[in-house]
């Protein structure tokens, strides 16, 4: 079923040959382990973790037409309404900022799982990237596993925050403009675009930061020379994105009226004090746009608000995963017979895999210099640049924003070293075959990294989940 289902997937068979059995296997395998570890135990915490708090209380804001002021796009905003409208009424009253605050009658669960099938479908994508730049089905089935196995992507693929949305709409925008260089038939080609320019628009309509993945997607065609579909999908993700934003003015806050800001209610004028206009019409939402963005782009950087932000760690920190984020803590004391635990959720990332695939990329930038020096000429195929491009993009430009940045803006870029992982290892592994004359120690050698990673991944299970070991976590289970 997988497999013809796939086959039917926009033409996908076309370009890949055909979906094979080993595809459908290496696709089930995938989706099931990704779904074991994101669909389970979600009603725990039953209270607020990290930025929650921020996204329920914006949904009962917009559930009762209340306006607020935002710093991003509305659109993972506007997802989470929706998926809360049925619950209705609901408590009105904002939860207000702190740790370990109960969401009262907010219906986290549904939100959660939204967002769990979110980040399980961002395996099938990141699967589909692979196999599309001509990895075989096992090799593309390794950086979806490392999606799979990461600690810090699982946290955030169980809780109610919009990055995973975010980066699932921006590398769907990747593989549909993969798919559309290699198209020849027309329908195809328009197809392709279309979808290219509506995941590139519903990314960035939910954080700007979404931009790095699909520049390079746009990068990518200019590569290629198709200079026309890149300007179809240009044009495409603005209208999206304006739409999205006029749609969100004018069926959620038509009636304008001061902005409610949580926890902001001392800054700028600008943000403390805005007020929005009645739009009632696109018209009206699209004259007001230019206004807002203004309001947005002042109050990412406005010193009054950066210094109200937690403190972050440098981004070379986050190469290996040191910059640990506490979602959530409490004493539990539930058990009279057992003193209390500390009981936590701290997004940790998968430090050893992380690494691995840092090196890896330094490793495969060396390969290519040493190449070309020999040959005069690009020895990797324009795909594979373009995600070594990916990587850079989603990361440098972290370096210079003068306002705390954490762990979980580097997905972007983690995820495009998952998708170079398979290229680099063959040329490591022919490395070492040459430099030791061994031909077992190089495969024996990386089996054994990948293993402590996997390690990790199981040793960190419990703080990821916030319990006290594996033992409580299995007791626990729904």
């Amino acid at each position: 079923m997988i497999q013809r289902i796939a086959n039917r997937l926009l033409g996908i068979s076309y370009f890949l040959r055909r979906i094979t059995r080993k595809d459908a296997s290496c696709i089930l395998i995938v989706l099931l382990l990704a779904a074991g570890l994101r669909l389970p135990y979600l009603s725990f915490p039953n209270v607020t973790e990290f930025d929650e708090l921020v996204y329920a209380d914006n949904t009962l804001f917009l559930l009762e037409g209340i306006t607020f002021a935002d710093t991003h796009p509305p659109l993972a905003r506007m997802l989470f309404t929706e998926i809360a409208r049925p619950y209705m009424p609901l408590e009105t009253s904002v939860i207000p900022l702190g740790g370990n605050i109960p969401f009262g009658d907010f219906p986290f669960v549904p939100e959660r799982t939204f967002v769990a099938v979110i980040g399980i479908l961002l395996t099938l994508v990141v699967y589909l990237i692979g196999r599309v730049v001509t990895l075989s089905p096992p090799m593309a089935m390794l950086p979806a596993l490392c999606v799979v196995f990461d600690n810090a992507l699982t946290i955030f693929s169980r809780t109610i925050h919009a990055d995973m949305i975010m980066i699932l709409f921006g590398f769907l925008t990747l593989l549909a403009v993969l798919l559309l260089v290699r198209a020849s038939s027309e329908r195809r080609i328009v197809v392709l675009i279309l979808l290219a320019g509506i995941a590139g628009g519903l990314a960035l309509s939910v954080k700007w930061i979404a931009l790095g993945v699909v520049a390079c997607a746009w990068l990518l065609l200019a590569i290629h020379k198709k200079f026309s579909a890149l300007i179809a999908v240009m044009a495409i993700s603005v209208a999206v994105y304006i739409a999205v934003f006029a749609s969100f003015f004018v069926f959620y806050i038509p009636n304008g009226g001061k902005a409610v800001n949580l926890g902001l209610e001392n800054t700028p004028a600008y943000v403390g004090n805005i007020t929005f206009p009645v739009t009632h019409s696109f018209g009206e939402a699209l004259r007001y746009l230019p206004s807002y963005h203004k309001v947005m782009f002042a109050t990412n950087y406005d010193q009054h608000i950066v210094g109200l932000l937690p403190k972050a760690g440098h981004p070379l920190l986050w190469i290996v995963s040191e910059a640990d984020m506490r979602f959530w803590s409490i004493l539990d004391t539930s058990d009279p017979h057992e003193p209390g635990d500390i009981r936590t959720v701290t997004v940790t990332g998968n430090a050893p895999l992380w690494a691995i695939v840092f090196l890896a990329y330094l490793f495969n930038c060396c390969w290519i210099v040493e190449r070309w020096l020999k040959e005069r000429k690009m020895p990797v195929k324009k795909s594979e640049l373009v995600l070594m491009i990916g990587y850079l993009a989603n990361y440098i430009p972290f370096f210079f924003i003068d306002r705390p940045m954490y762990v979980y803006h580097y997905f972007n870029a983690l995820i495009f070293l998952f998708l170079l992982l398979p290229f680099a290892l063959p040329r490591i592994r022919h490395s070492m075959i040459n430099t030791v004359h061994d031909r077992w120690f190089a495969p024996v050698f990386i089996v054994i990294l990948l293993g402590i990673a996997l390690i990790n991944f199981v040793m960190l299970i419990p703080e990821t989940y916030g319990t006290h070991s594996w033992s409580y976590l299995l007791a626990h289970l729904p």
